[in-house]
């Protein structure tokens, strides 16, 4: 064998080797690249995990918006079914109310009405529309007459003037008190409440008689005396005239019993005479009083 036959030989051993070697090497590089894909299939599946779990939390998370939007439906729903009961409950009180207060009204209605119709002779609380009239007089002089002595006045009913020693007594009287007594009177201070009722009106009188009791005690009186009134009928007042009241210098008429002006008018001039004193007097209506008197 010559050289050259060897040096072919020991290549082709070379290259030979190199041949059987080259599939180790592409093993190791198909086994390399089999485990980074392995690997980047796992991340892959860990992202797909991952997005998997997002999308499940996200679903979640829907659910309970879903469940708290039907939560607050219902709260809402709960809550304006109560006010609109509530509102429902507060209109028919109402309405009750409002039932129960007309039905009130039309019963007094009612009432009043009856008592209107039962009865023709209301009692002076009934506040009738009187027509009354205030008149001021200068006093005219007051000198005594005789015991039982007439006086002609000019002024009907007179509140001065002339008249007799005697004053009426601080009362209520059945009988007409002359005039020339309770003029007397009028000097002492004291008010005169005078009617002329034809056909009886006791109850009109017994409404002034409480009224005038009911005023404050006069300081002036000494018990068991309280005031200086005088009540009594009187045939001679003008016509058309059913109840008056005289103080000294001043006059009320009235068509009707007016109780109202005739506090006012007791507040006015009650106490405002020359002779402002609270001695009782006389029942000057008896059959023997002219005798008895000095």
């Amino acid at each position: 064998m010559n050289v050259w036959t060897l040096a072919t030989l020991v290549a082709a051993a070379g290259l030979g080797a190199c041949t059987v070697a080259e599939p180790s090497v592409m093993g190791s590089l198909d086994t390399a690249d089999s485990g980074d894909t392995a690997a980047e299939v796992e991340t892959e599946t860990e992202v797909e995990v991952e997005v998997e779990s997002e999308s499940e939390v996200e679903s979640e998370v829907e659910s309970e918006v879903e469940v708290e939007s039907e939560v607050e439906s219902e709260v809402e729903s709960e809550v304006e079914s109560e006010v609109e009961s509530e509102v429902e409950s507060e209109v028919e009180v109402e309405s009750e109310v409002e039932s129960e207060v007309e039905s009130e009204v039309e019963s007094e209605v009612e009432s009043e009405t009856a008592s209107d119709t039962s009865d023709d002779t209301a009692a002076p609380d009934a506040a009738p529309t009187c027509t009354t009239t205030f008149k001021a007089f200068a006093p005219l002089a007051s000198p005594h007459v005789a015991d039982c002595g007439v006086v002609a006045y000019e002024q009907n009913p007179p509140s001065s003037g002339p008249h007799r020693p005697a004053w009426a007594a601080f009362k209520r009287f059945a009988l007409p008190v002359p005039r020339e007594n309770w003029v007397h009177d009028l000097e002492h201070g004291a008010v005169v409440v005078l009617y002329n009722c034809p056909d009886g009106c006791t109850t009109e009188v017994d409404a002034v008689e409480a009224a005038l009791n009911a005023r404050p005690a006069d300081p002036l009186c000494v018990s068991p005396l309280t005031h200086r009134f005088v009540i009594t009928p009187d045939p001679l007042l003008p016509e058309g005239v059913r109840f008056a009241a005289v103080a000294w210098g001043h006059v009320m008429t009235s068509d009707c019993f007016d109780l109202e002006n005739l506090g006012a008018f007791i507040d006015l001039y009650y106490g405002h005479a020359p002779e402002n004193e609270c001695v009782d007097g006389q029942d000057v209506t008896s059959p023997d009083y002219c005798a008895a008197t000095p």
